[in-house]
């Protein structure tokens, strides 16, 4: 399946009022990966603490940390996310986390709206730049500490006074372009290492609608109408914690794909860079399983919310490799498995048969056998690359995965 059609897939399972909301936000030049996810991130937010699952003592929250990538301008970040910023507004003022500059700042924020809000960042790439500072050395696990306290309390000490926060389901809204990854994040990042950055869902602004001259006003109904909606979702919450369970059915659902998707991980498969992303992935499919339940007002969750929250696992597996593999260019092993990959694509882009010879490959890559024979079948475990052995002994390469990206897993 390509990803495009996978998003298509997501959009069409995605419950209500998501048609509303995107009802109100389009036509736009807005990618349109962006809408759903930026859709799941508000209300999230709007369900905070009020809905739980358990996973042996600890409670889970559907809090979840959404990044939107794209080029500067062109991917409409900003654009994407401001109609969420602006609902919640409308809908309970409190859960818009401001930007308060100190860690001692968002901790008191988030105490008076009550462990719960939406934190929203235009550009990601800057505090990372913080971050690597040395004085800012805690901020990370703090953050960390914020997105799954798993029902414990927080206390931090401050200069001042002493900050203490009752659990909390904070949910992250940012944005950045690929630039700004590059210029703070490399693969052996203890960023990636500790968990930071695989806690949020990569979201990549691939999909251009298309281009609008003049944008026209949102329409005052359209978004009255979601309004009310998101209102009555708020007030039929009410002010208690609910715990959810599974049925049997997506249990069983759920385990299958996590199994098949966790051997990948310890058996080396993937790159232990990817790993951490893909660890935390196949945890975040129950957040999302749990907020499709709740939109769905559904007392248990089920195989559809399952296989709802699945689809949108396979879509965060895929960009989460694509942005390491493809983008930050991690360690020296993947950076030559990568030069392979590129030499096949241009060596066979006016190839009818698209096969590239091993000698080819050695002479333009300057490897030699024992160097790249690793390198390639790494490769075609990961099912990038297909081998083509010849009468003669010889063999030949192909890419799997197209220019564009293709979801073979």
């Amino acid at each position: 399946m390509e990803i495009h059609e996978l998003v298509k897939k997501i959009e069409g399972g995605m419950p209500p009022p998501f048609q509303d909301y995107r009802a109100m936000v389009t036509p736009s030049e807005v990618p349109l990966e962006f809408h759903p996810f930026v859709f799941i991130a508000m209300m999230a937010t709007i369900v905070g603490k009020r809905a739980y699952v358990v996973a042996g003592t600890d409670k889970v929250y559907p809090n979840l940390w959404t990044l939107l990538i794209g080029e500067s301008s062109v991917s409409r970040k900003s654009t994407a996310a401001r109609p969420a910023q602006k609902l919640l507004d409308k809908v309970n003022p409190k859960l818009l986390l401001p930007d308060p500059g100190s860690l001692e700042g968002l901790y008191a924020a988030i105490r008076d709206a009550g462990g719960v809000g939406l934190q929203f960042h235009t550009e990601l790439g800057a505090l990372l730049g913080s971050l690597e500072k040395s004085y800012m050395g805690s901020m990370t696990e703090s953050y960390c500490g914020l997105y799954d306290p798993q029902g414990a309390k927080l206390s931090r000490s401050f200069s001042q006074h002493k900050v203490e926060l009752d659990t909390t389901a904070v949910s992250w809204l940012a944005c950045t372009t690929q630039v700004g990854l590059n210029m703070h994040i490399t693969a052996d990042d203890n960023r990636i290492t500790v968990g930071f950055l695989p806690r949020f869902n990569i979201v990549l602004g691939r999909t251009v609608a298309g281009f609008i001259p003049f944008r026209r006003p949102i329409e005052d109904e359209k978004q009255q109408i979601l309004i009310k909606k998101l209102k009555l979702i708020d007030t039929k919450l009410g002010g208690n914690e609910t715990m959810y369970t599974y049925n049997q059915g997506a249990v069983k659902m759920f385990s299958d794909w996590y199994m098949g998707h966790r051997r990948q991980v310890d058996e080396g498969i993937v790159t232990p860079t990817v790993g951490y992303f893909w660890v935390r992935t196949l945890e975040v499919v129950k957040k999302y399983a749990l907020i499709f339940t709740v939109l769905s007002q559904k007392d248990v969750i089920d195989v559809e919310s399952m296989a709802q929250a699945i689809l949108v696992g396979e879509y965060f597996l895929y960009t989460s490799r694509q942005l390491i593999e493809k983008e930050i260019a991690p360690d020296r092993n993947e950076r030559e498995m990568q030069k392979i990959m590129r030499c096949i694509e241009r060596k066979s882009e006016h190839k009818r048969s698209k096969w590239v010879a091993r000698r080819d490959i050695l002479k333009d890559t300057h490897m030699i056998i024992n160097t790249f024979d690793p390198f390639i079948k790494t490769l075609m475990e990961r099912g990038d690359v297909e081998e083509q052995p010849t009468d003669k002994g010889a063999k030949n390469y192909k890419l799997v995965i197209n220019k564009e990206g293709v979801v073979n897993r």
